[in-house]
């Protein structure tokens, strides 16, 4: 069963796992990802695959402009975290 996480938080667990949350924000969305499942679940997967996307040496602060070698990789990555997920 796949997690998925409050509808309310989406942005902001994207925002924590990329290091740009701050202040008032950083400090609720810790604490919500510590106690929900789901929240927790996908900041997890953000995570992962922030480092599996920068292992490929592509800076997620650009747009991505890949190759299609490089789209597969990350879809393999995509994949492989879904299914620890599950």
């Amino acid at each position: 069963m796949s997690m998925r996480p409050c509808p309310h938080m989406k942005t902001l667990l994207s925002a924590l796992s990329d290091g740009s949350l701050t202040g008032l924000a950083r400090w609720y969305a810790e604490n919500h990802a510590r106690r929900c499942p789901g929240c927790g679940s996908a900041l997890s997967g953000l995570q992962t695959i922030r480092e599996r996307i920068h292992t490929l040496g592509v800076s997620t602060g650009e747009p991505l402009h890949l190759s299609k070698e490089r789209w597969s990789k990350i879809e393999v990555a995509w994949e492989q975290v879904e299914r620890k997920e599950t």
